[in-house]
């Protein structure tokens, strides 16, 4: 990804709400676009220990800021457990997140610094990532439960059975998908033998 450097600003005149440009950008991402399906199919064991199920991450052709995306997980016999439909622009969105910041200057030189780091993408490097985020998306799908202990603050428990067990049954596999929709937070499932399917048993914040 391409980082613009901090730069130390002391004095500055108030930059305009990048959030504004960031909105606008979103909506086009200098025509960033797909000229066919892009899937990620890996097979993972989740419901079971005996034979891995289906992990398929598909990316509809189309313009990244109006396509669709839908990530499925099914059994060997085809049996569905789980489908998430989102935009395809959520998965982009890291690439608006820069490494450094500004550290003097305030909000003024901050939003001066977004402005300019926000705009400094070209459409290959949008389609350049989108490739990398699909390519990895599995990789560190499933979380241990220690994990979610670390931020039980900011965590809403939605299934109270399931989540006791997969707090104390390390055999049960965990993982967690991003909101996409709402831009952050996210939820962590497991597999439910009573509804044969993936249930949610906690949000995060």
């Amino acid at each position: 990804m391409k980082t613009t450097p901090a730069v130390a600003i002391d004095t500055i005149a108030p930059a305009p709400d990048y959030a504004v440009l960031y909105d606008s950008i979103r909506m086009t991402m200098c025509g960033a676009s797909l000229a066919d399906t892009v899937k990620n199919i890996t097979p993972l064991y989740f419901s079971n220990k005996e034979h891995p199920d289906t992990f398929e991450l598909r990316v509809f052709p189309g313009p990244v800021a109006a396509s669709l995306s839908v990530f499925t997980i099914k059994t060997t016999d085809n049996r569905l457990l789980f489908c998430d439909t989102f935009h395809t622009h959520s998965l982009v969105s890291g690439i608006f997140e820069p490494d450094t910041i500004p550290q003097k200057g305030g909000q003024a030189a901050y939003e001066k610094y977004m402005r300019s780091y926000i705009s400094s993408f070209t459409r290959k490097q949008y389609e350049d990532y989108l490739h990398k985020q699909v390519t990895t998306f599995f990789e560190s799908i499933f979380v241990r439960a220690d994990e979610i202990r670390h931020i039980a603050v900011d965590i809403t428990v939605q299934d109270d059975p399931l989540y006791k067990k997969a707090m104390k049954d390390t055999s049960v596999k965990i993982f967690y998908l991003n909101d996409y929709e709402q831009d952050e937070g996210g939820h962590y499932f497991v597999y439910s033998a009573a509804e044969k399917t993936a249930v949610s048993i906690v949000s995060a914040d």
